[in-house]
């Protein structure tokens, strides 16, 4: 895993973990999502497996004791059509509506904009609780 933090000013600090999504990195996955408020899985919605991944991903969190909100990001770009044809399957198999945000990991900005948008997402879950 790994660890490091975004200085949002103010004395507030953004904490941030990382998983490999390989299968014989599960325990540390599970281990980084129990002490998460907040989560970003990250994934090609163009890629066959990637419905099937991102359900068996979606299971595992809420079988945690106290669930992160989820984000999925698509780290390659995807037609509008191909984001709400994966939005549906995922639907399909099951889930709620898991909001779907597009970002190139390798550009620091569009990461911090899916964070931004992580970050109003429990901003608006805190407020009505």
């Amino acid at each position: 895993a790994e660890f490091g933090e975004i200085d949002l000013g103010s004395g507030e600090r953004l904490q941030l973990g990382g998983s490999p999504g390989q299968d014989r990195f599960d325990f540390v996955r599970r281990w980084v999502l129990s002490a998460s408020v907040g989560a970003l899985l990250m994934l090609d919605v163009n890629d066959a497996a990637a419905v099937d991944y991102a359900s068996e991903m979606l299971k595992g969190v809420a079988e945690l004791e106290t669930a992160p909100l989820m984000i999925i990001l698509s780290c390659r770009s995807a037609s509008g059509a191909q984001q709400e044809a994966f939005s549906a399957a995922l639907q399909a198999k099951g889930h709620d509506i898991v909001p779907l945000v597009e970002a190139d990991p390798r550009d620091r900005q569009q990461m911090l904009d899916a964070l931004g948008v992580l970050a109003s997402l429990l901003s608006l879950q805190s407020q009505n609780l």
